[in-house]
């Protein structure tokens, strides 16, 4: 409903309508009804502002890093029309449950906010991504432990009206799967503009009217603030008070005393209690007289009659007349028994409490134990103290050094903060390779967030645990079965008549000589020297340097040197003998170049026919 513009009552049908009375119209959409009154919406309003604070605290602490969040705008409109303000690259649509109400709502979180907010927890600084697509499984891990918290807050906030339940149903990323009303039907939009570190974003909450509907009578500020000024503290029922366990004292109204004479008190010292036939003995619990004494009659002589007055929970006195007692010792002893009765009693129920007590404790420091074997031994079949070094207990210990491919196509698509968080636990060398398979941009950003990564909360690195040993689990490579590769290829046409290797050599050099490289470097290596005879031997060493054979040699098996030494006729064996010596340590990739070198050389003596290389089952003849 919307102002029109002011008409005269003369173009207005119907009765009590003055003529020359100017009325302003206003314009009614059908399609568009109002559900909310004004006061409804501003209630709303209040409740969210509430919402926002309990947010802004709770995620700040969460976080460790202020969080802000305020109301900006609260209105109603239709379901569709709220579906097109969601854009259109992936966002985070959180569908609500919200018992005791029917009916669902959606929770929408900014992309801004969602990658800001996962920078942050996996140890960043809350930056803004500057990327938007789709959440990984990691990342819906724990984003939803985020949205869990944030409805804890949205059902504090709605307590003094209804004692709401939200829970989280699911979470989409595409509007198309959220329709959980009709799309005319009205719902109440609230939006919050939020502040993560560096980033801004809104967090929209989405409630139809149908699942607001049995609140509409108390969504109104006169509702509102009367059942917050009307709350009060319950009273406490008398039974209650009558279990209450306090302290008892014995009070008696004594002679005066000056200082000496109390200076001189000891055990067994005798006091006069003057007014102890005047009811001047009483018995307190906290502050409160339990038990009176109260004299009756006049004394005569040693005698007195008097009675003692208990006071019960529930405020009624119980009176029990003990009759004549002499004040000899004997009755004096007797009286102290009925008065202490009521204090050994209460002596006996706090000794019974304080065993409970340690009871209690004793079970707690059991269960703590019990949960600390479960954590170190739960995935051992090993006794405790046969428990290797505490780097069995390192996150994501799982994981094999083997796993370099899986682990970079694992993680290579997630938020650059949580490859920072996963490598940073990983042991060095194997993070160091994963990192050489990134390109240098995303590289030199993963090893500046592992530089300035700040904490992370436990139970968080326990979820992308989880998550990562899943996938490892199911995608693992071990799972299937490895054939194939260049070093098949190559051991297939080595046993290939001599033919049939040219010709394919020949044409991969075309299709793809990299490949081709690959094959031939792998068909001949230079240990297989030792397949070659000794004339063969002979002719290939004549075409190599002396270096080059003494540096190929420093990584060889015993056996390889044992055949080309005996090549070599004595002089020359003492020669290539004290090159190697000579050349000491060097490194393995020049020993591997010159045997490269070498088996080059090889290569090119075969294809020009100077040398023939025996295949499997061929048999050579002079």
């Amino acid at each position: 409903m919307s102002c029109g513009k002011m008409i005269k009552g003369s173009e207005i049908i119907g009765k009590n309508i003055r003529p020359d009375t100017e009325y302003r119209l206003m314009i009614y959409d059908f399609k568009r009804p109002d559900k909310f009154s004004k006061d409804q919406i501003r209630t709303l309003a209040v409740m969210h502002e509430t919402f926002a604070r309990l947010i802004t605290t709770g995620l700040s602490a969460m976080l460790r890093q202020l969080i802000q969040v305020n109301v900006s705008l609260v209105d109603q409109m239709t379901y569709q029309e709220f579906i097109q303000t969601i854009p259109n690259h992936p966002t985070t649509l959180a569908i609500v449950e919200m018992p005791p109400l029917k009916g669902a709502a959606i929770l929408e979180i900014d992309p801004t906010i969602s990658f800001a907010i996962i920078d942050r927890i996996f140890g960043g600084k809350g930056r803004s991504a500057g990327f938007t697509r789709d959440h990984t499984d990691i990342e819906f891990v724990v984003l939803e432990g985020i949205i869990n918290r944030i409805l804890h807050h949205l059902g504090e906030a709605w307590s003094t009206i209804i004692d709401l339940k939200p829970s989280l149903g699911g979470i989409e990323t595409n509007s198309m799967f959220a329709q959980i009303v009709p799309p005319s039907e009205m719902v109440v939009l609230v939006t919050l503009q939020a502040k993560v570190g560096e980033a801004e974003g809104m967090i929209n909450i989405c409630v139809p009217f149908l699942t607001l509907e049995p609140l509409i009578p108390k969504l109104s500020a006169q509702y509102w603030y009367s059942s917050i000024r009307g709350e009060r503290k319950q009273r406490i029922p008398p039974s209650t008070l009558g279990n209450l366990k306090v302290e008892a004292r014995v009070f008696f109204e004594a002679e005066d005393l000056s200082l000496k004479d109390l200076g001189i008190l000891e055990k067994n010292s005798l006091i006069k209690l003057p007014h102890f036939d005047l009811g001047k003995a009483f018995l307190l619990a906290g502050e409160y007289p339990v038990i009176k004494l109260e004299t009756v009659g006049p004394k005569t002589g040693n005698n007195f009659e008097f009675i003692v007055e208990s006071i019960e929970p529930s405020g009624e006195s119980k009176r029990i007349i003990l009759g004549s007692l002499d004040t000899g010792k004997e009755k004096l002893e007797e009286l102290n028994r009925l008065i202490l009765v009521p204090i050994e009693g209460l002596k006996h129920e706090i000794q019974d409490r304080i065993q409970e007590l340690n009871n209690s404790i004793l079970k707690i420091r059991n269960k703590q134990d019990e949960l600390s074997d479960q954590f170190y031994f739960a995935t051992q079949e090993i006794k405790p103290d046969e428990m290797p070094s505490v780097a069995r207990r390192k996150p994501f210990g799982f994981v094999r050094t083997t796993d370099v491919e899986l682990l970079h196509t694992l993680i290579s698509q997630e938020h650059p903060q949580t490859m920072a968080m996963i490598l940073s636990y990983f042991d060095s060398d194997l993070a160091a390779h994963i990192l050489s398979k990134l390109d240098e941009t995303l590289c030199i950003d993963v090893v500046e967030r592992i530089a300035t990564m700040d904490r992370i909360p436990p139970e968080v690195l326990k979820k992308v645990e989880k998550v990562v040993e899943e996938k490892i689990t199911t995608s693992s490579a071990d799972e299937y079965t490895t054939s194939g590769g260049v070093d098949t290829a190559a051991e297939i046409l080595n046993i290939s008549s001599r033919s049939l290797e040219k010709q394919v050599i020949e044409s991969l050099e075309k299709k793809n000589p990299s490949l081709a490289e690959e094959i031939k470097a792998s068909m001949f290596v230079f240990e297989d020297m030792m397949l070659l005879d000794r004339n063969t031997i002979q002719a290939v060493l004549k075409n190599i340097e002396r270096h080059d054979l003494a540096l190929a040699l420093k990584a060889v098996d015993e056996r390889v040197k044992e055949k080309i030494f005996s090549t070599k006729g004595e002089s020359e064996r003492v020669k290539l003998q004290s090159d190697l010596e000579e050349i000491g340590r060097v490194k393995l990739s020049d020993v591997e170049a010159a045997q490269q070198r070498i088996v080059n050389v090889i290569r090119t003596l075969e294809e020009s026919g100077a040398i023939v290389i025996a295949r499997e089952g061929e048999t050579l003849i002079d």
